[in-house]
C-alpha cells in the first residue's frame, strides 16, 4: 500500500472508502454535516482514505457550523453514522470497523496516541475532556519550542503544529533516509519534490533500520534533533462507553445492512478544562525581591553590629573616664584633708 501510495496516489485512493458511500449521516449539534466541503482526505500508508472534519483554513474553521454554545451532553456533540462496507476490504484484512481519531485542530492525526476503534453494529460514545500543558523556552530548562528544527523543515510533509513526538518520527525518518537510502513506511514521509526518487524500505533494509532505531534513544541523536517538548500542548482525554444499536434503527434499512452500521458520538464530557501551567521560579520581580531582602537583611545586621560595636566602645571609654574622674576626686580630697589644722 505503501509503495503503490508513492507511485499513483489515484489508484490508492480509489481503493479505500469513499466519503458518499460512507457516511451514512452526522449532526453537529442541531447542524447537518454531510455536505463533502466539509471534509479534508488525506491518505494514511496503513489504513487508506482518513477524511478530516474541520480540517480546512481558517476560513471554514470560522463557519456557523463549527461556532454554537453546546452543553456536556451526547446530542449536544457529533455524532455519525457510517457504513463499513465489507466490499471494500482486502483479502489480508483481518478485521472491520472505523478508526475515529480526535485531536486538536492544526495537529497531526496520530493513530497510536488519538484513535478509538469503533465496531459496527454498535453506538461507540467518545467523551472528551481537554488538558492544556504550557511550558518555558530556553534558558530554563528543560526548554521547550514552538517551531520546527530548521533541518527537518525540508522534510516536513504538511505546515502542521509542531509536537515533539512527530518532531522525533521526522527525525528518525531522516535518519533512515540518510544512511539506509530508503523511507520507513511507518513514518511521515517526505514533502519534497524528489521523494519519488528515495524508495520504501522492504526486507533488504531492514537491518539498518533496526540499526537506526536502536541509536534513536542515544543522547547525541536528541542532541542532533533538538525535538524539545511543545510549549503548548492541548490535550484530549478520552473516556469511552458502548451501546448496542436498537432494533428499529434505520429502519428502512435491511436486517442485513444494519449489521455493518457504526454510530460514533463524541462529546465534551464536561466545559470545564485542565490547564497546567510552567512558571520562572524565578523572574526580575524575584529576584531584586530577594537581592533587596538578603541586602536589607545583611545592612540590618550590620548596622546592629555596628551600633553593640560602638555602644561598647562608649561604655569602656565611659567607665574608663569615670574612673579617672573618681581618682582624681580622691586624690584631691585625702590632699585638701591633710593641710587641714588641727587646735589643742
Amino acid at each position: 500500500m505503501a509503495r503503490k501510495r508513492r507511485l499513483n496516489r489515484s489508484v490508492v485512493r480509489n481503493m479505500g472508502h469513499q466519503l458518499r458511500h460512507m457516511l451514512v449521516a452526522c449532526r453537529l449539534g442541531n447542524n447537518d454535516c454531510m455536505h463533502a466541503r466539509l471534509y479534508r482526505r488525506r491518505l494514511d500508508s496503513r489504513y487508506g482514505n482518513c477524511y478530516c472534519l474541520n480540517c480546512h483554513g481558517q476560513e471554514q474553521h470560522n463557519a456557523s457550523i463549527f461556532n454554537y454554545h453546546t452543553i456536556s451532553a451526547p446530542n449536544a456533540g457529533l455524532t455519525l453514522t457510517l457504513d463499513v462496507q465489507p466490499q471494500e476490504y482486502l483479502p489480508t484484512s483481518t478485521a472491520m470497523g472505523f478508526l475515529v481519531m480526535v485531536h486538536g485542530r492544526g495537529f497531526r492525526a496520530d493513530a497510536c496516541a488519538d484513535a478509538v476503534f469503533a465496531q459496527p453494529g454498535y453506538i461507540t460514545y467518545i467523551g472528551l475532556i481537554q488538558g492544556r500543558r504550557t511550558a518555558l523556552p530556553e534558558p530554563y530548562q528543560p526548554p521547550c519550542r514552538d517551531t520546527w528544527p530548521s533541518r527537518l523543515k525540508y522534510y516536513l510533509q504538511n505546515t502542521t503544529r509542531y509536537t515533539r513526538e512527530d518532531c522525533l518520527k521526522i527525525c528518525h525518518q531522516e535518519m533512515i533516509r540518510s544512511k539506509c537510502k530508503c523511507e520507513s513506511q511507518n513514518l511521515p514521509f517526505s514533502s519534497r519534490e524528489d521523494r519519488l526518487k528515495t524508495p520504501v524500505c522492504g526486507e533488504k533494509h531492514w537491518d539498518c533500520v533496526r540499526q537506526v532505531r536502536a541509536i534513536m534513544d542515544l543522547p547525541y541523536v536528541q542532541r542532533y534533533c533538538r525535538c524539545f517538548r511543545s510549549c503548548i500542548d492541548v490535550d484530549h482525554y478520552k473516556e469511552l462507553s458502548f451501546a448496542a444499536m436498537p432494533q428499529d434503527f434505520h429502519s428502512n434499512e435491511t436486517t442485513v445492512r444494519k449489521r455493518f452500521l457504526a454510530q460514533v458520538v463524541v462529546y465534551f464530557k464536561t466545559l470545564t478544562f485542565e490547564s497546567v501551567a510552567s512558571v520562572p521560579k524565578y523572574d526580575w520581580n524575584r529576584v531584586l525581591n530577594s537581592f533587596c531582602g538578603i541586602n536589607g537583611m545583611c545592612l540590618g545586621v550590620s548596622f546592629f553590629m555596628f551600633f553593640s560595636i560602638l555602644d561598647v566602645i562608649l561604655q569602656a571609654l565611659w567607665s574608663c573616664c569615670r574612673s579617672r574622674f573618681d581618682r582624681h576626686r580622691s586624690h584631691q580630697t585625702s590632699a585638701a584633708s591633710s593641710l587641714t589644722p588641727y587646735h589643742t
